[in-house]
């Protein structure tokens, strides 16, 4: 999560080729000389979707909270700023009764160098201010998670800071944003909330992690604690959705059980907290899981990112599984620098949306990203104006090696990237062209297995090419 410069307008347009269904696309929103960056989503029952986070882009301070409303198919419709005089960012964005919509997140005083509080702002349905509220003390106070609760009012989770480390904060407010109570639940060393529902009695559950183990608690209507559980195996938990049977889907990460260093860790428990089964997912580096909903058709859809040591960076990560956890399919999304996943909702033609950062390849600023994933695996075409590079590849399909015969405007240094069929780069190619023009690069095809692949082809960090492989 994250300079003021003089905009310079470079227009790129974002297509997605799906191999399993049309409809999917990627686009980014901001400026490219500006950080922008999307952390939660809420779809409209028209298809819109509107999507949360911050923007420097001239901002009131150094950083403005974000909420951004596209179409279906993720062009802008508009933007809207949001702040003090220093750094805030919106973390979770819900519609409310009235059409509007409520968010949270966090607000900093820079100036004063002031604590961190707790955010909050109500806008009518297009966006408009009608008011603001901010939650705190002495201490750090940050809100991650709200929903509007059945008396108009709102429930807010997130964190307080303490010496050492972070309680549990739970906090209660009227349809006015004016608090009625706050909680404070007790951690041996750090502890946030970072999801909550009300349940149809008007009891509140809270999920995140304490003390590096998630966390599960169902409270009263007062904010008083009924229950906990504790999932050892998971190190953090993110996000909590209320299942069709009545129980609870959570979603963390884990450094204990899995593949890699780091895995997503996905715990489906009945309406007591008492778990039922227990998932990973990843890949043999880090992934980073951030959201989950229960799909359609009964199973689930989780995003983060996922990070690879060898290229160094992060993509990200959007997996699909069936109503017991197993996997259907899993697809990565970004460019050649870090590209994050934070939210994901399920649109009406039964694709995912799915929002986060995108780093611009020559800019290296961080803009919102939201893709459409209609399933399946994915190639992703991501062209500037000027690029249009057509390759041949002959053989294909090949048994040990082919060549990609293609024009290159420069010198630059050429990369081929291949990706099977899960969105995983399997290998990389360099080229050096001794001048622009024709140029032909021999892909060998070393040990991988036979199958379908897609190729990315990079020049001066810019995708300029892509296409399909297959190997016999």
């Amino acid at each position: 999560m994250k300079k003021l410069h003089i905009p310079i307008v470079l227009l790129w347009a974002l297509t997605i080729t799906n191999a399993l269904g049309q409809g999917a696309f990627t686009n980014t929103i901001g400026e490219n000389w500006e950080d922008e960056e999307g952390y939660a989503m809420y779809l409209n029952s028209d298809g819109t979707v509107m999507i949360a986070g911050f923007t420097e882009s001239i901002s009131s301070g150094w950083r403005d909270a974000y909420l951004v409303k596209t179409t279906s198919s993720g062009d802008t419709l508009w933007t809207k700023k949001f702040g003090l005089m220093g750094y805030d960012e919106f973390t979770d964005v819900v519609k409310t009764a009235d059409g509007g919509y409520a968010m949270v997140g966090r607000t900093w005083d820079t100036g004063t160098l002031d604590d961190e509080d707790v955010y909050l702002v109500k806008t009518d349905a297009n966006g408009n201010l009608e008011w603001q509220q901010t939650y705190g003390g002495s201490d750090d106070e940050i809100g991650y998670a709200l929903k509007q609760t059945q008396d108009g009012g709102y429930i807010i989770t997130g964190s307080v800071s303490v010496p050492g480390g972070a309680h549990i904060l739970l906090i209660k407010t009227n349809a006015s944003g004016d608090t009625i109570w706050t909680k404070t639940f007790q951690a041996s060393s750090y502890g946030e909330g970072e999801a909550v529902i009300e349940t149809s009695t008007g009891d509140y559950m809270v999920f995140g992690y304490r003390s590096n183990t998630m966390y599960l608690m169902k409270t009263d209507a007062n904010g008083d604690s009924i229950w906990s559980q504790e999932y050892p195996d998971g190190e953090y938990g993110m996000d909590m959705k209320e299942t069709s049977d009545g129980g609870f889907i959570l979603l963390g990460f884990t450094n204990d059980i899995g593949a890699g260093d780091y895995d997503m860790y996905l715990v489906k428990v009945d309406a007591n907290g008492v778990s039922q089964w227990a998932k990973t997912y990843g890949f043999p580096d880090y992934e980073n899981a951030q959201a989950v909903i229960q799909s359609s058709d009964g199973g689930y859809v989780l995003v983060g990112s996922t990070y690879t040591y060898i290229s160094d960076d992060d993509d990200l990560y959007i997996v699909k599984t069936n109503s017991t956890g197993d996997v259907e399919w899993q697809n990565t999304y970004g460019s050649i620098y870090d590209d994050r996943g934070y939210d994901v909702v399920q649109a009406s033609d039964g694709g995912f949306l799915a929002a986060g950062y995108y780093i611009q390849p020559g800019t290296f600023y961080s803009d919102v990203y939201l893709i459409k994933d209609m399933g399946g695996a994915s190639s992703i075409e991501h062209k500037s104006e000027a690029s249009s590079h057509l390759v041949s590849v002959a053989p294909n399909p090949f048994t040990e090696q082919t060549t990609l015969t293609l024009e290159v405007d420069s010198r630059n240094t050429v990369y081929v990237d291949l990706i099977d069929l899960l969105g995983k780069e399997v290998q990389r190619t360099q080229f050096f062209p001794e001048s622009a023009g024709p140029i032909n690069i021999l892909i060998e095809r070393n040990e991988l297995p036979q199958g379908l692949y897609f190729y990315n082809i990079r020049s001066n960090e810019e995708i300029i090419a892509t296409g399909k492989l297959t190997v016999q």
